[in-house]
This record gives C-alpha cells, structure tokens and sequence, in this order.
C-alpha cells in the first residue's frame, strides 16, 4: 500500500496514513499481535498516532 503512495512514509499527509491503516483494519490486520508496532515502524508515526486512526475509523 505505501508503494501504491508513491511517495516515502516520512512525507506521508495524515489522509494517505488514515487510509493505508483503514485497508490493514479492512483486511484484519489489527487482529494480529504486534501489528500496532510493525505499522508505526513503516509508517514512521507513533503508537498513539495508529490507536487514534483505529478510534476514528471504528467510530464509523
């Protein structure tokens, strides 16, 4: 999905990052352990910065 982007994490809008976390929570991803670490580490942001698109996607 990042390389969909074309472009690098760091120069990621929060859109493009709420939407690339949207497509993993779509797929399940989130139901795997670890999964929160292993975004913030591609995605360059931080835990709290993942919970928070989780929120506001389940807010839904």
């Amino acid at each position: 999905m990042l390389l969909e982007t074309n472009t690098t994490a760091d120069a990621l809008t929060s859109e493009e990052r709420l939407h690339i976390i949207s497509e993993l929570e779509k797929h399940g991803y989130f139901r795997l352990k670890g999964a929160v670490r292993e975004v913030t580490e591609v995605l360059h942001c931080s835990q709290a910065s993942v919970y928070r698109y989780l929120a506001q996607l389940r807010k839904v």
